[in-house]
């Protein structure tokens, strides 16, 4: 409840707060007596009263909206933060940069095999070769390669198209190559993604982005 130091009710004219019972507007004397002049007062909606009624709400109920605001933003920087680490140059290469597409939920899994594509774009102004072996990083440094491509048909079709073993891409200057299906069926039951490497055959990393998602969940 608001004490008439402070009510919810202000003069239309001048906008200044006034009693409940208030007979004139004590700031410019116009009549505002809630049963002569209903008219001339409104109920106030101001910001300031807004948070007066906010801080007047019991603890609990404080503490509650404090929580669910506090959780709103932690989640929203969160999902902020993920696209934005899986979209931007991570300087891995000199001469190519790979983003994740749909970074936030890259996963699209098919049985035991799940995919994430990728866009691969030459920043430089000469032609690049792209050779060598996809991974799945994971938060505990182990990699999860390629798909075993004999068993890969009867869990996924086009499992020869849509699932890169080995790159041997050549990239004209600045070229960008869209969509290209990295997948692998050996994820944990949980962890978390932090990025796709592609390694040279000596095990050396050419090229990476960053990721920071679950392992999905597979039934």
């Amino acid at each position: 409840m608001f004490t008439k130091k402070e009510p919810p009710w202000r003069c239309k004219s001048c906008k200044k707060a006034i009693a409940i019972d208030a007979y004139y507007c004590k700031n410019c004397g116009a009549l505002v007596s809630a049963e002569l002049a209903p008219d001339a007062r409104e109920l106030d909606t101001s910001l300031k009263i807004k948070l007066v009624r906010l801080w007047r709400m019991r603890t609990v109920a404080k503490i509650t909206w404090a929580l669910i605001i506090l959780i709103s933003l932690a989640s929203g920087s969160y999902f902020a933060n993920t696209i934005r680490i899986a979209r931007i140059d991570n300087h891995s290469s000199t001469s190519l940069v790979m983003k994740v597409d749909q970074p936030s939920n890259p996963f699209q899994c098919t049985g035991p095999i799940c995919q994430a594509t990728v866009e691969i774009t030459n920043k430089s102004t000469s032609q690049q070769l792209l050779t060598g072996t996809p991974y799945f990083k994971l938060s505990d440094g182990k990699l999860y390669g390629p798909i075993n491509m004999s068993k890969a048909a009867s869990h996924l079709y086009f499992a020869g198209t849509y699932c890169t073993q080995k790159f041997d891409l050549t990239f004209a200057p600045k070229e960008s190559k869209k969509f290209i299906g990295i997948c692998t069926e050996t994820f944990p039951p949980a962890g978390i993604v932090k990025g796709i490497q592609i390694q040279d055959a000596a095990g050396k990393l050419i090229l990476s982005a960053d990721l920071s998602v679950s392992v999905p969940q597979k039934f």
